[in-house]
């Protein structure tokens, strides 16, 4: 699974990603009897078979294939905007300072400056020259195109039988549970459980909790 997706060609884009994923996770690859708290699998569907010996709730860690878009290839475009091949120009940048606006008495102090009482003050503007980058057509260095490329990471999954079907210690239920990512570029991870085998039809409900993500499996 993870060889299949080390490459995908950016002409695909995210369709062709979705697909390909789809196609080699069509069938589970792996089985895993359901008999204590926690399980790891090593792909992103697997088979998991419920048993009168298997807890009300069981972690399931799946390993899925995560795509993360990439350039590919360097080159150039042209943008407008500063930049140093533009040159320089001066400009008036408008500036404005409080001070006092509106003097009242004054008097000389003992070493001959002036103090005065200031009535009222105010913004005081002024048009200051400053040195400042031109703007131009300039080239600048670009992705040109860009592909895709996966990585495998660990998620997991609660599933919840608290209110499923009492077994019997000779029956057995089957489900697939699967796991994929939502999007390129995205860290976000749905996982879906499918029934296969089982004596009801049952309620499949996806919970998206805030440190975990949940599958209940209620009766009918």
């Amino acid at each position: 699974m993870t060889s299949l997706l080390k490459k995908i060609s950016p002409s695909f884009g995210m369709v062709a990603f979705i697909a390909l994923i789809s196609a080699a996770s069509s069938f589970a690859s792996e089985t895993i009897e359901l008999t204590r708290g926690d399980h790891q699998a090593q792909s992103d569907v697997v088979e998991i078979i419920r048993t009168s010996r298997t807890p009300k709730k069981v972690d399931v860690e799946l390993t899925v294939p995560i795509g993360v878009s990439r350039c590919a290839e360097m080159g150039t475009r042209i943008v407008f905007g500063p930049h140093p091949s533009c040159g320089n120009e001066t400009v008036l940048i408008r500036e404005c300072h409080n001070q006092c606006i509106k003097l009242g008495n004054c008097q000389f102090l003992p070493n001959g400056e002036r103090k005065c009482q200031c009535l009222e003050t105010g913004n005081v503007c002024q048009n200051v020259p400053r040195t400042a980058v031109r703007q131009c057509s300039h080239p600048e260095a670009a992705c040109v195109r860009t592909e895709v490329v996966s990585h495998a990471e660990t998620r997991q999954v609660t599933v919840n039988f608290r209110d499923s079907l009492k077994l019997g210690p000779n029956e057995n239920e089957i489900f697939e549970l699967s796991a994929v990512q939502t999007r390129i570029d995205g860290s976000n991870v749905d996982f879906r459980l499918r029934q296969i085998k089982a004596s009801v039809n049952y309620e499949i409900k996806s919970q998206d909790l805030l440190i975990k993500k949940r599958i209940l499996v209620n009766k009918p």
